[in-house]
C-alpha cells in the first residue's frame, strides 16, 4: 500500500513538472511570436500575432499580460492599416486584462490607444466610458495615471462642444501634476486651457494672464516649454493685430526652439510664423529672408502641413511684389519634383515590401511547420497526415498569396499612371505663360489669375494623396481649371454646373480627377475647330447607390477610339478603373445621330460616394 501511494506521488511529481516546462516553454513561445512581429514588415506582423492568439487561445493558463499585449500589437497593426474600427476592438480587449491596479506606463498605453481610437471615429460616449474605466484601475498615488484620464476626458469633452466641463478636467490635470511634483507636463497643461479660453470661451483676459503666469516662471522652465509659452503667446497677439508684440513672442520662442536639439520642424514653423507677421507689416525683404531660412531645410525634409504654410505665405509675397514671381515659379517646379519623389518612392517601397512579405511566408510557414512537429513529438501516429495538410495549405495560401500580389501591383501602377496623368505639361506652361504675358498688360487680371493657377495646384497635389475628397472641392477644382481655360481661349466656351438631390457643401466624398480629363477632351477636342460659342453642362445628381455625373457640350465631338492623345489614354484608365467599382460602362451620346442640327456629345459616368473619408 505504502509503494502503491508513493509511486502515485512520484507520477504526479512528474507530471506537475512537465506541465510546469511544458507552460515556460509556451511563454517563451508567445513572447518570441510577440518579439517578431515588431520587427518584421505590415503583412508577416498579422501571422505572427495570429499565431499568438491561436496558443493563448489553447492554453487559458498563461498570463494575462500575454493576452493584453496580443491584443494590443493587434490594435497597432489594424491602426497603422487605418483600419480604425478592428483597431479600437483590438485595443479595448488590450485594457480588459487590466484587472487590478495599474503597474506600468505600458498598461497606460493601452487605455490611451483606445481612447484615440475612439476619439479619431468620433466615438465620445466610448472615449467617457473608457476614461471612467481607466480611474477605476489606478491606486490612490497613481498621479500619472489620474492626469491621463483627465486628459481623456478634456478633450472628449472638447470634442462634443463641452468647453466649461473641458476646462474642470484640465483643473484636475493641473491639480495632479502639482501633486506629481511634474513641472515638465504643467506648462503644457495650462497652455491646453489657454486654447480652450481663447478658441472656444473667448476669454482674453484669462489667456494673458495664464500666459504671463508662465512667462513670470520662465527660470524653472524648459527651452521647450518656454518655446511654446512664447509660440502660444504670439499667435494669440496675431489675431489681435498686435502685430509687433506678436513678432517679438515668435523671435522670443524661436530663440528658445533653437536651443532644444534635433527639432527642425519648430525651426521651420517658427520662420514661417515670423514670415507671416512681416507680410502683414508690409516689411516683405525681410518677410523672404525668413521664408529662405525655412527652405534651407530642403523641402524634401518639410512635412506636408508646413510647406503648404510656406507655399501659401510665398503666394502672398509674389502677388505683393510682381518681381517675386519667377521665385514662386521656382518654387512650383521645386515642390513638383518633392512630390513626385515621394510618391514614387512610397510606390517603389510598397512593391519591394508586397514581394519580401511573400519570400518571408514562405520561411515563416517551414519554420512553423518544423515547430510544430518539434513540439507534437508525441502524435507521431499523426505526423504524415500532418505533413500533408500543411504542405497543401502552404500550397494554396501560396497560390492566393501570388494572385493578391499581382493584383495589388496592377492596382498600385494603375494608380500611379492616373496621377502622373492628372495635370496636363501642356496646359501648365501654356497657362503660366498667359500669366506672365498678362504681368505686363493687366496686373490686377495676372494677380487674379496666378491666385487661381495655385489654387488649382494645391488642390491637386492635396488630392493626390486621398482615396476619396470632399464634393466641394472637386467643384472648386473644376471651376479653377475652366477660368484657367477660359484665360487660354477667352470667349471660346462657357460652363453651367448644377447640383440635384444634394448641396454643393454635403459632407459627401467621391475619388478625386475623374471629372477633369473629361471636360479637358470637350476643350481641346470638342472645341477645336468649332467657329460659334461653346457650351458646357456639368450635372451631378446623387441617388441611392451613386452620384451620376453628366458632361454635356455642343463641339465637334471626338473618338475616343481614334484619339491617342495623353488625355484620351487617362480617360481609358478612368473608364476601367469606374467600371470596376461600379461594374458599369461609361456612355457617351453623340447628339449628332438623334439630330443632325444638334452638335456634341453628352457624357454619362457613374462615381461611387461615401459620407466619410474612412467609410
Amino acid at each position: 500500500m505504502f509503494r502503491k501511494c508513493a509511486l502515485l506521488i512520484l507520477m504526479t511529481s512528474l507530471l506537475m513538472q512537465c506541465n510546469q516546462k511544458n507552460d515556460e516553454n509556451l511563454d517563451q513561445a508567445v513572447v518570441s511570436l510577440l518579439d517578431k512581429s515588431k520587427k518584421v514588415s505590415q503583412d508577416s506582423t498579422f501571422f505572427y500575432l495570429s499565431q499568438a492568439k491561436v496558443i493563448l487561445k489553447g492554453h487559458l493558463d498563461l498570463p494575462d499580460s500575454l493576452r493584453a499585449e496580443n491584443n494590443y500589437l493587434m490594435g497597432e497593426h489594424f491602426y497603422s492599416k487605418n483600419e480604425l474600427d478592428s483597431a479600437s476592438v483590438y485595443f479595448h480587449n488590450a485594457t480588459d486584462y487590466v484587472r487590478d491596479s495599474m503597474t506600468n506606463s505600458r498598461e497606460r498605453d493601452y487605455f490611451y490607444r483606445a481612447w484615440n481610437a475612439y476619439y479619431t471615429l468620433g466615438k465620445y460616449g466610448d472615449c467617457f466610458t473608457l476614461s471612467d474605466k481607466l480611474r477605476s484601475r489606478i491606486s490612490k498615488d497613481d498621479y500619472l495615471g489620474y492626469h491621463l484620464s483627465y486628459y481623456l476626458d478634456e478633450f472628449a469633452f472638447k470634442g462634443t462642444r463641452q468647453y466649461l466641463k473641458a476646462v474642470k478636467s484640465n483643473n484636475l490635470r493641473i491639480a495632479v501634476l502639482k501633486k506629481a511634483h511634474d513641472t515638465v507636463k504643467i506648462p503644457d497643461a495650462l497652455l491646453a486651457r489657454a486654447d480652450i479660453m481663447y478658441n472656444n470661451l473667448n476669454d482674453k483676459e484669462e489667456i494673458f494672464s495664464i500666459l504671463d503666469s508662465l512667462i513670470q516662471k520662465k527660470e524653472s522652465l524648459s527651452n521647450k516649454n518656454l518655446g511654446n509659452v512664447y509660440l502660444n503667446y504670439g499667435v494669440y497677439l496675431f489675431f489681435e493685430k498686435e502685430y509687433l508684440t506678436s513678432l517679438n513672442s515668435y523671435k522670443l520662442a524661436l530663440k528658445h526652439r533653437k536651443k532644444d536639439l534635433n527639432n527642425n520642424g519648430s525651426l521651420i514653423r517658427g520662420y514661417s510664423n515670423i514670415a507671416e507677421v512681416l507680410i502683414e507689416l508690409n516689411d516683405f525683404k525681410k518677410a523672404q529672408t525668413y521664408l529662405d531660412s525655412a527652405y534651407s531645410f530642403g523641402l524634401n525634409n518639410i512635412n506636408h502641413k508646413d510647406r503648404k504654410n510656406l507655399m501659401r505665405y510665398q503666394l502672398r509675397l509674389s502677388t505683393s511684389n510682381s518681381n517675386e514671381y519667377k521665385i514662386l515659379q521656382q518654387l512650383l517646379d521645386s515642390l513638383s519634383i518633392v512630390q513626385d519623389n515621394v510618391y514614387n518612392k512610397k510606390i517603389n517601397t510598397e512593391l519591394k515590401e508586397l514581394s519580401q512579405a511573400n519570400q518571408e511566408k514562405e520561411l515563416i510557414l517551414i519554420n512553423n511547420q518544423e515547430s510544430e512537429l518539434a513540439a507534437l513529438r508525441f502524435k507521431w501516429a499523426l505526423i504524415v497526415a500532418a505533413i500533408a495538410s500543411i504542405l497543401f495549405i502552404l500550397i494554396g495560401y501560396l497560390f492566393y498569396r501570388q494572385r493578391k500580389l499581382k493584383f495589388e501591383r496592377q492596382d498600385l501602377q494603375m494608380q500611379q499612371r492616373l496621377l502622373q496623368s492628372q495635370m496636363n505639361p501642356h496646359f501648365t506652361f501654356n497657362t503660366l505663360n498667359v500669366i506672365q504675358n498678362q504681368i505686363s498688360v493687366n496686373p490686377n487680371s495676372a494677380k487674379n489669375y496666378l491666385l487661381k493657377f495655385s489654387r488649382l495646384l494645391r488642390l491637386i497635389l492635396e488630392n493626390s494623396t486621398s482615396n476619396y475628397i470632399q464634393l466641394d472641392q472637386v467643384i472648386e477644382s473644376l471651376k479653377k481649371y475652366m477660368d484657367l481655360q477660359l484665360l487660354r481661349y477667352p470667349d471660346l466656351f462657357f460652363y453651367e454646373i448644377k447640383i440635384e438631390n444634394m448641396v454643393e457643401d454635403d459632407l459627401i466624398f467621391i475619388p478625386p480627377m475623374l471629372i477633369q480629363p473629361f471636360i479637358e477632351n470637350s476643350i481641346e477636342h470638342g472645341f477645336s475647330s468649332i467657329d460659334y460659342s461653346g457650351e458646357i453642362k456639368l450635372t451631378l445628381e446623387k441617388n441611392k447607390d451613386f452620384i451620376v455625373c453628366s458632361i454635356e457640350d455642343n463641339g465637334s465631338g471626338y473618338d475616343l477610339d481614334k484619339q491617342e492623345s495623353k488625355r484620351v489614354s487617362s480617360v481609358k484608365l478612368i473608364s476601367r478603373f469606374l467600371e470596376k467599382l461600379t461594374k458599369k460602362e461609361i456612355e457617351i451620346i453623340d447628339k449628332s445621330k438623334g439630330n443632325k442640327e444638334l452638335s456634341g456629345i453628352i457624357t454619362k459616368i457613374l462615381i461611387p460616394y461615401k459620407y466619410s473619408e474612412y467609410d
